[in-house]
């Protein structure tokens, strides 16, 4: 009885140090910097060296809040710790900017340095801030893009509209997403950049991506809806076109009545070649995906990824090296982190929990941060009061057969798999075919690799 008491007071003792271990195997945390409140953010290479950085925002809704921005210095390839660098301060006394959201990098004034855009909420209007020649020791220039208004701005993202060579802006708000047209001289100050709503109907998250395959870019966009509208949101994508002087706006239809869609992002889910959809619900249970059709007049099919989980912030890579793209997407008001894996014959999605103990994660991204080749997650975690990147040390698997022959940074790869896929695609079982190698090959590398080991013993 004795030996049952002292192991039971043994096992309490560690109950508590179970409980603390809420990153999942695979995965290792760490800290980037500090920051109050972060909400959104954007990795790129700031400063030329090859390594990502981070660059970040806060804000606290629904009040009126003093932001900063700021880029985190990646500094891991020679052993040094990150570094904060203000790009705008919150500090009382200067010159600040309130209620900071979506943040994107893009050489604005094409003289070949990553220059930051902003968009602000309450009061909101969209801020670009112009990069120094020494952008982590000299002070960035804020311009102002148009004067402040009722609108808020949220995800915020450039592409070249006109095919003019300069970056435009696409930024969303709940009454809509607007493009804002290059002057070609920002940094002047009678600049003036031209302003036009996509499309009635639109909101405030976009995302960008090839649908048609032309080879430029186009909107995906979701708007939650609201009283006003019956409360219908809705899915879809905006194909820009510019002839012969002129921009127009040509949008599809995904889902013209989905309540509360909040993020989306794309991938091909299920190997046939074209982009599909996936979204998250705004706090409400449920992620989708929907299936681009073979025709674009045809409807899009709705597939459920999880009809439990309660998401947010979502992007998609291939977390575990599959040859296939997965969805990382954050849980803000649920303190969760999770990645979801199509099954071969994408019917079902399994949920691996990354950290189901982080106070209200955010903006979250894709991105090798160690460059060791695989993709990290990198986190605005706003409960945190930091930004955190989780460093990938799954295993990664090598299951296609052409990827473990050549090797996965072999340069012909994206062509062979083209060629591969378009001649499955024209057979009239192709999409099975496809599905059946990703399913044999794991057995098929499995099989080389004995048969490696057999080799290498004489």
């Amino acid at each position: 009885m004795a030996k049952k008491i002292i192991f039971a007071a043994l096992l309490l003792t560690l109950l508590p140090a179970v409980a603390l271990a809420t990153v999942s195997e695979g995965w290792e945390r760490h800290v980037i910097g500090d920051q109050t409140s972060p909400i959104y953010l954007y990795v790129a290479d700031m400063d030329g060296d090859g390594n990502l950085d981070v660059v970040t925002t806060t804000n606290v809704h629904p009040g009126i809040y003093d932001s900063e921005v700021a880029w985190y210095q990646n500094n891991l390839k020679v052993g040094g710790e990150w570094k904060k660098i203000i790009i705008s301060s919150n500090a009382p006394g200067s010159d600040v900017i309130t209620n900071a959201n979506g943040v994107v990098v893009a050489d604005i004034d094409n003289d070949g340095r990553p220059d930051v855009v902003v968009g602000t909420g309450r009061a909101g209007t969209v801020y670009w801030f112009k990069a120094p020649a020494n952008p982590e020791q000299e002070n960035w220039q804020r311009f102002q893009v148009e004067p402040s208004n009722d609108e808020a701005f949220y995800k915020m993202y450039t592409m070249d509209v006109n095919n003019d060579g300069k970056q435009d802006i696409i930024a969303g708000t709940k009454q809509g997403t607007y493009v804002y047209r290059n002057p070609g001289t920002p940094a002047e100050g009678a600049a003036q950049w031209q302003k036009t709503l996509i499309a009635a109907g639109t909101g405030y998250s976009n995302y960008l991506a090839d649908m048609d395959c032309d080879g430029k870019m186009d909107i995906i966009n979701s708007h939650m809806g609201s009283k006003e509208d019956g409360y219908k949101g809705n899915i879809s994508w905006v194909d820009v076109v510019y002839t012969q002087g002129v921009v127009s706006f040509n949008r599809t239809m995904i889902d013209d009545n989905l309540f509360k869609s909040f993020d989306v992002n794309t991938m091909d889910v299920n190997s046939d070649r074209r982009t599909d959809v996936l979204v998250s619900i705004f706090q409400t249970p449920g992620l989708y995906w929907y299936e681009a059709p073979a025709k674009t007049s045809d409807p899009w099919a709705k597939h459920t990824i999880s009809d439990t989980f309660e998401g947010t912030d979502l992007y998609t890579g291939d977390i575990n090296g599959d040859g296939r793209k997965e969805m990382i997407i954050s849980g803000l008001f649920t303190n969760k982190i999770s990645w979801f894996e199509p099954t071969a014959d994408d019917t079902l999605w399994t949920e691996h929990v990354l950290d189901d103990d982080i106070l209200l994660p955010g903006d979250i991204s894709l991105n090798d941060m160690d460059g060791d080749g695989d993709l990290d997650v990198v986190l605005a975690g706003m409960g945190e009061n930091q930004i955190i990147w989780y460093e990938n040390k799954i295993p990664q698997q090598n299951t296609c057969v052409v990827t473990y022959l050549l090797g996965k940074n072999s340069a012909a790869l994206p062509k062979l798999r083209d060629v591969r896929d378009a001649y499955l695609k024209s057979t009239a079982a192709g999409r099975s075919i496809i599905k059946a190698y990703y399913t044999c090959s794991p057995g098929i590398v499995k099989l080389l690799q004995t048969l490696q080991g057999s080799a290498d013993r004489f």
